[in-house]
């Protein structure tokens, strides 16, 4: 258990900005790191609000922020917390665990700075941000209903877009290669706090 408080290091931005690409990455090349992904905080469908009779999950109504909340303040109190590892929204499963609090915590999330009670519990927010037409591209190879992605999902995201990027203290070019971004985003945590 680490013996000082636990630095938090939220990343923010549009769907496909390649956000659970690169905490896999960090997560992986930085031991003294763990990661609370926020896709796991996802409600049951029948409690998300629906569009067209299917769940859409891409609102903060649709994420059980309360959950996360208590997950948060505990590990940013150094104890570990009882919460949920993995959630398949295909197959409807969810696996729960215990996850230890780490000298630097990192959770990334589409709509991470949308509850203000989250967002101010962050050391550090790094939004990725990307434009609309490579979110629909990227989102495209993973939905494949332009309409839908473009009308729904990329529409809907743009108030929390502009939430995101004023209170994030780095704004990052998710355009550029995973490699630089990653790079980048180690750099701003290095000069921040030289916990990593």
């Amino acid at each position: 258990m680490p013996t000082t408080t636990p630095f938090f290091v939220g990343i923010a931005g549009p769907s496909g900005s390649g956000k659970s690409t690169l905490a896999r990455a960090i997560e992986k090349q930085y031991p003294t790191i763990a990661r609370v992904r926020f896709d796991n905080y996802f409600k049951e469908p029948e409690e998300c609000e629906q569009i067209n009779g299917e769940p859409f999950w891409d609102t903060p109504k649709s994420l059980d922020l309360d959950r996360l909340h208590k997950n948060l303040l505990d590990l940013k109190s150094g104890k570990p917390t009882h919460a949920p590892l993995n959630y398949d929204r295909v197959a409807l499963t969810r696996s729960w665990g215990t996850i230890e609090p780490a000298p630097v915590m990192l959770i990334e999330g589409f709509l991470l700075f949308a509850d203000e009670r989250i967002r101010n519990l962050f050391d550090l927010r790094v939004y990725v941000d990307l434009p609309e037409d490579l979110q629909l591209v990227r989102r495209m190879k993973r939905t494949p209903r332009e309409e839908y992605v473009r009308d729904i999902i990329i529409a809907n995201y743009r108030p929390h877009a502009v939430v995101a990027r004023q209170c994030a203290h780095h704004v990052i070019d998710g355009a550029r290669s995973k490699r630089e971004v990653q790079e980048k985003i180690m750099e701003i945590v290095r000069k921040v706090n030289n916990l990593v």
